[in-house]
């Protein structure tokens, strides 16, 4: 009896043990979307009883990645322009968006730059402008053409500020692609301006063969449902992924339970996040491969084991 009775406590204390919940820290930045997403997902795990769950930890901007090699945290969200070669991407929370316009104020009576080849001179005002945004503005400007000793580029922090300012009149933002947010920027934008003129990227596919973390996409016509139409015809732009990524040192196991349940719950995150933002990648696992001959990002579309 006794011996059966130990065999018993002990099974019970096994089957506690597999069916506590793994938890991964994650380190987000506390002023960006993905930390609201992130939150999200957490929740929606937390609730389903997910045998993986997340615990965030926010930081200042820049120092996400930077808590992850430290050993800090398991997991954390990048955006693919910034990760490192030694960080493996886990899932793609959102694609944004690189947006370049030009729109004058009603009372001006100057000609509207419509070519990347008049941009010399100008001012551009670039929305919030974090390092990593002005970073990616001066690749697309370069390649295009535009020297950058001939440009000034002016971070603001609103949509109503940028639009107003009387000095300007080309225009900078990275937003997430198809999220509410992103669409109510350019309508604010429009009740000062003419309705924005896009500039299509001509070297596009050159961008991302030069840099492989970035993407070329077309935003289709009309994509923010706006009157007068915009953008008013296809447009071609460079996107970034916002990733969650993890050490090379992290279990493949838990990164596989965190993959398998992100995507048996998409759904409940995309409801979740009505407003857009999150668009999970329809992969169930995205790995990075480091190359002899550079860095590329790989995406495996087979779902974990």
């Amino acid at each position: 009896a006794a011996a059966g009775l130990f065999l018993a406590t002990a099974l019970g204390g096994i089957l506690f043990v597999t069916a506590r919940p793994g938890v991964l820290r994650i380190a987000v930045e506390s002023a960006s979307a993905d930390a609201r997403i992130v939150e999200g997902i957490a929740r929606v795990l937390t609730r389903e009883r997910s045998p993986v769950r997340l615990s965030l930890t926010l930081v200042d901007q820049g120092q996400a990645e930077a808590l992850l090699k430290g050993g800090g945290v398991d997991l954390a969200t990048v955006r693919s322009d910034t990760m490192s070669a030694d960080s493996l991407a886990i899932a793609a929370l959102r694609k944004s968006a690189l947006f370049i316009w030009t729109a004058h104020l009603s009372s001006q009576k100057t000609t509207r730059i419509t070519e990347w080849k008049n941009l010399a001179g100008s001012k551009i005002a670039m929305l919030n402008g974090s390092p990593a945004d002005l970073a990616l503005l001066n690749v697309v400007l370069s390649s295009e053409g535009v020297p950058l000793n001939k440009i000034e580029i002016v971070p603001i922090g609103s949509v109503d500020a940028m639009a107003s300012d009387k000095g300007i009149n080309v225009f900078a933002t990275v937003g997430a692609i198809k999220s509410k947010a992103i669409a109510e920027e350019f309508r604010s934008f429009s009740r000062f301006r003419e309705a924005p003129a896009f500039l299509g990227l001509e070297t596009a596919e050159a961008i991302v063969l030069a840099q492989p973390r970035l993407e070329a996409l077309e935003i289709p016509k009309s994509a923010f449902r706006s009157n007068p139409a915009l953008p008013p015809e296809p447009t071609r732009v460079i996107a970034v992924s916002d990733l969650i990524v993890g050490r090379q040192a992290t279990s493949e196991q838990a990164v596989a339970s965190l993959a398998r349940e992100l995507f048996a719950h998409r759904q409940t995150l995309l409801q979740a996040h009505s407003s857009g933002h999150v668009q999970l990648q329809h992969a169930a696992v995205v790995r990075r491969k480091v190359h002899a001959s550079g860095d590329e990002p790989c995406l495996k579309d087979q779902p974990p084991r």
